[in-house]
């Protein structure tokens, strides 16, 4: 019965290290040793919701005859605002055909503000407002409509004769 159980217990030992190594040969197949380690890729940074590019004819600080744009429906005029470097070069540029890019404010039916996060079920906006607010707890409900320029080229001299 001796020789029994000291068999066993070789038979036992045998073939736990043939499991122990199986599993790490898996493990070991399993790692790519020549695979560089992935680097942390950062989160895309919040977009504006509100961004467009509008051409037309600048008149002082006044965008005019503006260039249709397919689903939105624009004033005539949009009054051009923005940080003072780009308020200078709206002056220089009076009379000329432009493309200004920047935020609409004022014109039903475009979002305003920037997405912080989407998750499916919920929007975050920073700035803007809530269309299903009512108007009587909306700041600045009577301005104008206006472009809050954040880039401004110049296309032409002179306006295009409408």
């Amino acid at each position: 019965m001796g020789d029994l159980m000291a068999a066993a217990k070789r038979a036992w030992r045998i073939l736990s290290i043939v499991i122990t190594t199986a599993a790490m040969s898996s493990i070991a197949a399993a790692q790519d040793p020549t695979a560089q380690p992935q680097e942390a890729v950062p989160p895309p940074r919040p977009q504006p919701t509100n961004q467009h590019v509008l051409r037309g004819c600048l008149k002082g600080s006044t965008l005019a005859d503006i260039e249709p744009t397919s689903p939105l429906r624009l004033p005539e005029k949009l009054r051009v605002t923005s940080i003072r470097a780009i308020r200078s070069q709206v002056k220089a540029l009076g009379g000329h055909q432009v493309e200004v890019t920047g935020a609409l404010f004022g014109v039903p039916g475009v979002e305003e503000g920037t997405l912080l996060g989407d998750s499916g079920t919920l929007k975050v906006y920073l700035g803007g407002k809530d269309p299903n607010i009512t108007d009587d707890l909306l700041v600045n409900r009577d301005d104008p409509p206006s472009i809050r320029a954040t880039m401004i080229k110049d296309l032409a001299p002179a306006c295009k004769q409408q």
